[in-house]
């Protein structure tokens, strides 16, 4: 019996002593931080290209402007010999056909928009031919005036006021300004003033050129 006592008795020495020896263990390293996950790049997203009038769609913003050809008036015109009259001529008519197939029911308004635009390239191939083309001028003027693109459709309106100082092309320019304003109604059947200007009407500038400078009517 004595025996079993210190049998016990030493167990339980062991086991205190095992509990101190724990108790008095340094403390392991503390966990790891969890790695931080790494933060995509967001994807560069690119604007898609407007559609409507304000899309610099090659000839429709203007930048080729006229800086190569010298103005009807100022001097610097050039010669008769040096232009491509007939050429003009047939890139004019070319080009008025695509206008008025633009006009044609059931194209939507994108295909329209892309066909005036094909317009004003040729025309504007006509131009480079004979700058002082008073249909060509007024032709672009008025593609450039569907397109809402202000800033050309006055430069060109100018133009032909411009053209109609020249004596060979004073004639067929001011029929240019006639249609643009009054229209013919003694034809059959009776033709409006071009609707294509209807929204510029009021804009002062389009009437300091037109009606002040042009000398045109209501």
């Amino acid at each position: 019996m004595r025996t079993i006592k210190v049998a016990m008795l030493a167990l339980a020495v062991m086991l205190l002593g095992s509990a101190e020896a724990s108790a008095k263990a340094p403390a392991g390293p503390p966990p790891l931080p969890l790695p931080t996950p790494k933060k995509k790049k967001p994807k560069k997203v690119t604007a898609p290209t407007p559609v409507g009038p304000t899309a610099p769609t090659g000839p429709t913003d203007c930048t080729y402007s006229l800086d190569s050809r010298a103005d009807p008036g100022d001097g610097g015109e050039a010669e008769k010999d040096e232009r491509d009259i007939p050429g003009a001529k047939s890139d004019n008519n070319a080009g008025l056909r695509v206008l008025r197939d633009a006009e044609a029911p059931g194209i939507d308004p994108v295909a329209k928009r892309k066909m005036w635009v094909e317009a004003i390239r040729i025309l504007i191939d006509g131009l480079e031919k004979d700058p002082y083309n008073p249909n060509i001028n007024y032709n672009l003027a008025a593609a450039y005036a569907r397109l809402a693109k202000r800033g050309c459709m006055l430069k060109f309106v100018k133009r032909v006021v411009a053209l109609t100082k020249r004596k060979e092309t004073q004639e067929q320019a001011n029929l240019r300004l006639t249609h643009l304003t009054k229209g013919f109604p003694g034809e059959k059947p009776p033709r409006p003033a071009d609707p294509d200007f209807n929204d510029y009407r009021d804009d002062p500038d389009f009437r300091a050129i037109v009606y002040d400078e042009a000398g045109q009517n209501d």
